[in-house]
Protein backbone atom coordinates (compact mmCIF):
# COMPACT_ATOMS: atom_id res chain seq x y z
CA UNK A 1 0.00 0.00 0.00
CA UNK A 2 1.26 3.55 -1.15
CA UNK A 3 1.60 6.51 1.60
CA UNK A 4 -1.58 8.20 0.03
CA UNK A 5 -3.49 5.50 0.34
CA UNK A 6 -2.65 4.69 3.90
CA UNK A 7 -3.72 8.31 4.53
CA UNK A 8 -7.07 7.82 2.83
CA UNK A 9 -7.37 4.90 4.99
CA UNK A 10 -6.23 6.47 8.25
CA UNK A 11 -9.13 9.39 7.63
CA UNK A 12 -12.17 6.85 7.01
CA UNK A 13 -10.92 4.87 10.49
CA UNK A 14 -11.00 8.97 12.29
CA UNK A 15 -13.78 9.58 10.92
CA UNK A 16 -15.91 6.17 12.03
CA UNK A 17 -14.51 6.64 15.46
CA UNK A 18 -15.57 10.48 15.44
CA UNK A 19 -19.15 9.68 14.35
CA UNK A 20 -19.72 7.46 17.35
CA UNK A 21 -18.37 10.17 19.78
CA UNK A 22 -20.93 11.55 21.99
CA UNK A 23 -20.06 15.31 23.92
CA UNK A 24 -18.43 13.28 26.74
CA UNK A 25 -16.25 11.80 24.39
CA UNK A 26 -15.45 15.49 22.59
CA UNK A 27 -14.71 16.56 25.85
CA UNK A 28 -12.42 13.76 26.96
CA UNK A 29 -8.57 14.08 27.43
CA UNK A 30 -6.46 13.25 24.58
CA UNK A 31 -3.21 12.07 24.59
CA UNK A 32 -1.41 15.29 23.79
CA UNK A 33 -0.91 17.08 26.53
CA UNK A 34 -2.91 19.51 27.03
CA UNK A 35 -5.06 18.94 24.50
CA UNK A 36 -8.97 17.51 24.37
CA UNK A 37 -10.00 15.11 21.93
CA UNK A 38 -11.81 17.60 20.06
CA UNK A 39 -8.56 19.59 19.77
CA UNK A 40 -6.82 16.48 17.99
CA UNK A 41 -9.64 16.38 15.34
CA UNK A 42 -9.16 20.50 15.16
CA UNK A 43 -5.49 20.10 14.40
CA UNK A 44 -5.73 17.79 12.12
CA UNK A 45 -8.64 19.67 10.16
CA UNK A 46 -6.62 22.94 10.03
CA UNK A 47 -3.14 21.53 9.09
CA UNK A 48 -4.88 19.73 6.08
CA UNK A 49 -7.26 23.23 5.35
CA UNK A 50 -3.97 25.55 5.79
CA UNK A 51 -2.57 23.80 2.56
CA UNK A 52 -5.51 25.51 0.63
CA UNK A 53 -4.26 29.07 2.46
CA UNK A 54 -1.36 31.60 2.81
CA UNK A 55 -1.34 29.49 6.07
CA UNK A 56 0.94 27.01 4.03
CA UNK A 57 3.96 29.33 3.52
CA UNK A 58 4.02 30.62 7.14
CA UNK A 59 4.64 26.74 7.87
CA UNK A 60 7.60 26.82 5.79
CA UNK A 61 9.33 29.51 7.65
CA UNK A 62 7.37 28.95 11.27
CA UNK A 63 10.07 29.15 14.50
CA UNK A 64 7.88 27.37 16.87
CA UNK A 65 5.82 24.49 15.60
CA UNK A 66 4.30 23.28 19.02
CA UNK A 67 3.15 27.10 19.25
CA UNK A 68 1.72 27.58 16.30
CA UNK A 69 -0.13 24.24 16.53
CA UNK A 70 -1.71 25.46 19.75
CA UNK A 71 -2.41 28.74 18.32
CA UNK A 72 -4.81 27.29 15.00
CA UNK A 73 -6.28 24.57 17.70
CA UNK A 74 -7.32 27.70 19.83
CA UNK A 75 -9.28 29.75 16.68
CA UNK A 76 -11.48 26.63 16.98
CA UNK A 77 -12.20 26.24 20.63
CA UNK A 78 -15.49 27.85 20.02
CA UNK A 79 -16.29 25.48 17.30
CA UNK A 80 -19.02 22.65 18.10
CA UNK A 81 -17.49 18.55 17.37
CA UNK A 82 -19.93 19.24 14.49
CA UNK A 83 -18.35 21.95 12.55
CA UNK A 84 -14.51 20.51 14.06
CA UNK A 85 -15.21 17.10 12.21
CA UNK A 86 -17.05 18.71 9.00
CA UNK A 87 -13.43 21.25 8.89
CA UNK A 88 -11.58 17.23 9.33
CA UNK A 89 -13.85 15.76 6.67
CA UNK A 90 -13.50 18.41 3.98
CA UNK A 91 -9.88 19.58 4.05
CA UNK A 92 -8.25 15.80 4.38
CA UNK A 93 -10.52 15.05 1.50
CA UNK A 94 -9.00 17.73 -0.56
CA UNK A 95 -5.22 17.30 0.96
CA UNK A 96 -5.41 13.59 -0.29
CA UNK A 97 -6.26 14.40 -3.59
CA UNK A 98 -3.60 16.97 -3.92
CA UNK A 99 -1.34 14.46 -2.62
CA UNK A 100 -2.22 11.63 -5.16
CA UNK A 101 -1.74 14.20 -7.94
CA UNK A 102 1.16 15.38 -6.37
CA UNK A 103 3.03 12.01 -5.79
CA UNK A 104 2.43 11.33 -9.79
CA UNK A 105 4.68 14.17 -11.17
CA UNK A 106 8.52 14.93 -10.31
CA UNK A 107 7.83 17.69 -7.90
CA UNK A 108 7.16 15.02 -5.04
CA UNK A 109 10.35 14.34 -4.54
CA UNK A 110 11.38 18.33 -4.39
CA UNK A 111 12.64 19.41 -1.11
CA UNK A 112 10.70 21.46 0.82
CA UNK A 113 11.67 23.57 4.47
CA UNK A 114 9.06 22.50 7.49
CA UNK A 115 9.81 25.47 10.08
CA UNK A 116 12.76 24.42 12.02
CA UNK A 117 12.15 20.78 12.08
CA UNK A 118 14.53 20.97 8.41
CA UNK A 119 13.73 19.65 4.98
CA UNK A 120 11.44 16.99 3.20
CA UNK A 121 10.47 16.13 0.28
CA UNK A 122 6.95 17.71 -0.90
CA UNK A 123 5.39 13.83 -0.71
CA UNK A 124 6.81 13.03 2.65
CA UNK A 125 5.08 16.61 3.75
CA UNK A 126 2.11 15.72 2.21
CA UNK A 127 1.39 12.34 3.43
CA UNK A 128 2.92 12.31 6.32
CA UNK A 129 -0.15 12.70 8.96
CA UNK A 130 1.07 12.55 13.00
CA UNK A 131 0.34 9.45 14.24
CA UNK A 132 -3.17 9.79 15.36
CA UNK A 133 -4.67 9.08 18.82
CA UNK A 134 -5.49 5.72 19.27
CA UNK A 135 -7.32 6.20 22.20
CA UNK A 136 -9.97 8.79 21.80
CA UNK A 137 -12.42 9.25 24.70
CA UNK A 138 -11.81 5.74 26.27
CA UNK A 139 -12.31 4.12 22.93
CA UNK A 140 -9.78 1.97 20.78
CA UNK A 141 -9.59 3.36 17.23
CA UNK A 142 -8.32 1.01 14.48
CA UNK A 143 -6.05 3.70 12.70
CA UNK A 144 -2.65 3.01 12.76
CA UNK A 145 -0.07 6.25 11.27
CA UNK A 146 0.26 6.45 7.61
CA UNK A 147 3.74 5.90 7.56
CA UNK A 148 4.76 4.35 10.99
CA UNK A 149 8.74 4.50 11.88
CA UNK A 150 10.87 1.66 11.91
CA UNK A 151 10.82 0.07 14.85
CA UNK A 152 7.64 1.89 16.27
CA UNK A 153 4.15 -0.18 17.57
CA UNK A 154 1.03 0.25 16.47
CA UNK A 155 -1.09 -0.46 18.98
CA UNK A 156 -3.96 0.36 21.21
CA UNK A 157 -3.27 -0.86 25.11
Amino acid sequence: MNRVDALRRERTDVLALCRQFNDTDWAAPSAASGWRVQAVIAHMGSVSHAMFSPSALKVLRINDIERANDNIVDQRRGWSPQQTLAEYERWSQRSIRFAQVISRTPIAGAPVPLGTMGRFTLSSVLTSAPPTPYRLAGRCGPTQPAAPRDNEACSCP
